[in-house]
């Protein structure tokens, strides 16, 4: 089990760095999309930029 962990996390972590080359390459304000919990809106972000999940 502990390759699986592995692999996942080897996955979220490559999915965030291209999430945040979009975000960069797009000039996107995450002050947009941040909650009043201070956590960031991802779902919206990407609808909003015609992506969807």
């Amino acid at each position: 089990m502990q390759t699986q962990t592995t692999v996942n996390k080897d996955v979220k972590v490559a999915a965030l760095k291209e999430l945040e080359k979009f975000i960069q390459s797009n000039n996107i304000d995450l002050n947009t999309y941040i909650c009043p919990d201070g956590n960031i809106d991802i779902k919206t972000l990407l609808q909003d930029h015609g992506m969807k999940l």
